[in-house]
């Protein structure tokens, strides 16, 4: 079976170019946290409180005495958890962003083909009968698109008369 090109994923797009400044910021805030008691942040790590936390202890226990307890280190050195919870929180909110990712929409099978074909060919037929009468208004389009339960539609990101992918990919 050929896949074929059906349309585009404007609004995954348009997600992923709102997410990607907002991810690349709480990132930025979370190294600068994990940076200023001179500890190593680690990107993939499950829990960035339980990181810091192991990291901390590992660096900076010499640097108080013996008696000092974890917590009280972690009281003098002004630590706070909150903001750190707070960041990781929000960048967790932010489902992975991959740079690599295709937003084309393509066919699954060969009725999803065929009905994209059928969309093409009505498209082309309502662009001739323009073409040797009058241009087709959109009310009469509109009546054409419901004839033919909605395989063509006018694209609300491109304002062009189109083939319905969301139709095509529910056959």
């Amino acid at each position: 079976m050929e896949k074929i090109i059906i349309g585009y994923d404007y609004e995954a797009k348009r997600q992923d170019d709102l997410n990607r400044p907002k991810k690349a910021s709480y990132l930025l805030e979370l190294e600068a946290f994990f940076y200023k008691y001179q500890l190593e942040f680690i990107e993939n790590e499950s829990c960035f409180v339980q990181s810091f936390k192991e990291q901390f202890a590992l660096e900076h226990r010499d640097s108080f005495p013996e008696f000092v307890s974890l917590k009280k280190m972690y009281e003098l050195a002004e630590v706070n958890f909150e903001v750190l919870i707070a960041l990781e929180r929000c960048y967790k909110e932010i489902a992975p962003i991959d740079n690599n990712r295709d937003y084309n929409i393509y066919t699954k099978n060969d009725n999803q083909v065929n009905a994209y074909n059928l969309g093409l060919q009505l498209l082309d037929v309502i662009k001739e009968t323009g073409d040797l009468y009058s241009p087709i208004n959109n009310k009469t389009f509109n009546e054409i698109s419901i004839c033919f339960r909605g395989l063509i539609i006018i694209d609300k990101y491109t304002s062009k008369r189109t083939v319905n992918h969301k139709k095509i990919q529910n056959l």
